[in-house]
């Protein structure tokens, strides 16, 4: 691969719409950028492969293990052993607007991700469950999630370490890759380092784009946040109408918790504002 920064992107054939919308979106946002798309693709078959003007690099992945699990492994593994400022998405995210700025400040020597919204006080009962040396006391005070954007060589071994420990704990082991990944980053002691984007702004997380205050709206074409930010990633499966229907579900117990006058009418609106916005790539 030629381009200057990278965006890895593990994949199997369940997630072949989101990708889809992915590679379409970003195309539309990013196509005088040099930024690289590495597919780690698990069972996508081999003739998939969109006609788009994108440079792909396609890796295979083992089939031998379940998809979930070797995705989310070797999607950190790989990225953290790239050789240029990468990003690590999901496949089932799109993009809003263009997201340059985000290698370019993680070429500084930042860690870039998505806010995930909790504080980790580590403890040395974590430190015992995980064997990670010197956890224990440890803060976290900026959690972040993906997409994650690093400089490999300065940050890639956090990625790295998250799924070793992973791997050496077992399967079966009550934590996840992503809590690894933010454990790392404070037993390295690199959270002053991370730069947390809002919710609202790259994925969504705990529905911060339907909710009053921060819900998306359309403005000059833009999906823009009621408190002033600018979309530029969505995540989730927008194209299945139980997670749609499930949004619908938790705007109805916010809108009885707070008793708030249309409250639900304004959650559905930002909802369907977000699902058009995905059906455009889906022509």
């Amino acid at each position: 691969m030629d381009a200057k920064c990278a965006i890895v992107v593990p994949v199997s054939q369940n997630y072949e719409i989101g990708l889809r919308v992915f590679l379409k979106s970003f195309l539309e946002y990013h196509q005088r950028e040099d930024i690289g798309i590495v597919l780690l693709n698990y069972d996508l078959p081999d003739n998939w492969l969109m006609d788009l003007p994108l440079e792909i690099e396609i890796i295979q992945l083992d089939r031998s293990k379940p998809p979930q699990m070797i995705c989310k492994l070797e999607g950190y593994r790989y990225a953290g052993q790239m050789d240029r400022v990468t990003m690590l998405a999901d496949a089932d995210s799109f993009f809003c607007g263009n997201v340059k700025h985000l290698f370019d400040i993680a070429s500084l020597g930042y860690i870039m991700g998505s806010a995930n919204g909790q504080n980790l006080i580590f403890q040395k009962d974590y430190e015992e469950h995980t064997g990670i040396k010197g956890i224990a006391g440890k803060v976290n005070h900026r959690t972040i999630a993906a997409p994650l954007v690093i400089d490999p060589k300065e940050h890639g071994h956090l990625f790295v370490e998250a799924v070793e420990t992973w791997e050496n704990i077992g399967q079966h082991h009550g934590t996840s890759i992503w809590m690894l990944f933010n454990a790392m980053v404070a037993k390295h002691n690199k959270v002053d380092k991370v730069i947390s984007f809002p919710a609202q702004q790259l994925t969504n997380l705990h529905q911060k784009m339907l909710k009053q205050g921060t819900r998306v709206r359309k403005v000059d074409g833009k999906l823009m946040t009621e408190d002033g930010l600018q979309v530029l990633m969505v995540h989730d499966k927008w194209w299945k109408q139980n997670f749609l229907d499930g949004l619908m579900t938790m705007g109805e117990r916010y809108s009885n918790s707070l008793s708030t006058h249309n409250y639900l009418a304004q959650w559905k609106a930002s909802r369907d504002l977000i699902k058009e916005e995905f059906e455009r790539y889906l022509i």
